[in-house]
């Protein structure tokens, strides 16, 4: 009865999600999650309705947070961006879908931190992902999404991608595939941590 109550919100708020195991475990990874804890990354909509995406930086090695960050979002067709919305006292130096953020104080380590809301709605059926490249024109060699350090602006500390280990792979996908992240294989990791 429990359940068929859960299954019944669910269904009436139009959503289901699919959870990947945990935040990706590897240190300083960046990606496109749809809930606060960095561990959904597949998620359904209708037509129509708007939700929220967020871009995060997983697992920082920096135990003072970040003073800023660069990432590019790419979307496929099949959504609409209502707001872009930066956390923090943050100002982007460029122009969404492109980001160089710079911040007036560092936002504190946590594990997942949320630098971007994507206020996004669906107007179209299909498979709708999120890919993430870096900035236009990227601070770090070779060009990566990375973060400034909470302690040290000038310490430039660049990012692995949570969907693989080069840009433009999905991350994040609306009403498709659900296998854009994998974190069970013990080897991804280090695959990973070599494109650092």
């Amino acid at each position: 009865m429990k359940r068929m109550v859960v299954f019944l919100c669910l269904a009436s708020l139009g959503f289901a999600s699919t959870a990947g195991a945990v935040i990706d475990p590897d240190p300083d990874m960046v990606g496109v999650y749809f809930d606060m804890n960095a561990d959904i990354y597949c998620t359904t909509a209708p037509v129509g309705a708007p939700f929220d995406a967020y871009l995060m930086f997983t697992n920082i090695s920096c135990p003072a947070g970040l003073y800023g960050w660069e990432a590019n979002v790419e979307i496929t067709a099949g959504v609409y961006v209502l707001a872009w919305t930066l956390t923090g006292s943050a100002i982007n130096a460029s122009s969404p879908p492109d980001f160089a953020v710079g911040l007036a104080s560092p936002l504190p380590w946590q594990p997942a931190i949320m630098v971007l809301t994507m206020t996004v709605g669906v107007f179209a059926p299909g498979a709708i992902e999120f890919m993430l490249h870096p900035a236009n024109l990227s601070s770090f060699t070779p060009p990566l999404p990375g973060y400034a350090a909470g302690d040290d602006p000038g310490d430039l500390r660049s990012c692995g991608y949570s969907a693989g280990p080069d840009e433009g792979l999905v991350c994040a996908v609306i009403n498709g595939d659900c296998q854009v992240v994998d974190s069970e294989d013990a080897t991804w990791g280090s695959v990973k941590a070599l494109y650092k």
